[in-house]
């Protein structure tokens, strides 16, 4: 055998071992190139939004409770709900968690107001539908009112696309107040109340 023709049988065989070995390592030998489908990725080859499509706790909405005084502040609790304002609303009159418990986060809302609905009136603005008994019918008035609007606007404002928010209480518009207790004559925002804003967002 010549020079030429034993470099050519080596190349071959070299090339055979390489084939048998990534066949054996499960990697499928095909005459010609194709598309692979997922279930025959020999990897597993994931995209950036891999993470968030797994359900993780960090990316679901948010709805804002109260830290315990003196140090009073609005925190973030994130819910496994949909990114839309009835959702959102129905988990901040829902229960706090063991763990939230634990920390002393507590809801300006009494417990004995329910939530009706929502609507968009205007271009971004979502009215939040509440009822109350006529004897608790006062919880939007004073500090606590101040509290109350606070927790609304911020977990609402989580909706995409909401830019304000009016409250309507048994069937009545109401008129929210500011951090410093001065009626609002116009839907509430966020800067209405950033003296309660959770620092750690």
């Amino acid at each position: 055998m010549n020079r030429r023709a034993a470099l050519r049988w080596l190349a071959a065989a070299t090339t055979a071992v390489a084939l048998t070995g990534l066949a054996g390592c499960g990697i499928p030998m095909d005459s010609q190139p194709r598309d692979v489908a997922e279930p025959d990725q020999p990897f597993a080859i994931q995209g950036p939004d891999a993470a968030a499509e797994s359900g993780s706790s960090m990316s679901d909405p948010v709805v804002y409770f109260l830290t315990p005084r003196p140090n009073e502040h609005l925190v973030a609790a994130h819910r496994p709900v949909g990114y839309n304002a009835d959702d959102l609303m129905n988990a901040l009159l829902g229960k706090l968690t063991a763990d939230e418990m634990r920390l002393n986060w507590r809801s300006a809302i009494p417990a004995n107001v329910t939530f009706v609905g929502t609507s968009l009136v205007g271009d971004g603005t979502i009215l939040v539908k509440l009822a109350a008994p006529k004897d608790a019918a006062s919880f939007l008035q004073g500090e606590d009112g101040v509290r109350v609007a606070a927790q609304i606007v911020y977990t609402i404002l989580g909706v995409p696309g909401a830019k304000a928010v009016q409250v309507e209480l048994n069937g009545e518009l109401q008129k929210l107040l500011d951090e410093d207790g001065n009626v609002l004559n116009r839907p509430a925002v966020e800067s209405d109340y950033l003296s309660y804003a959770d620092p750690n967002n």
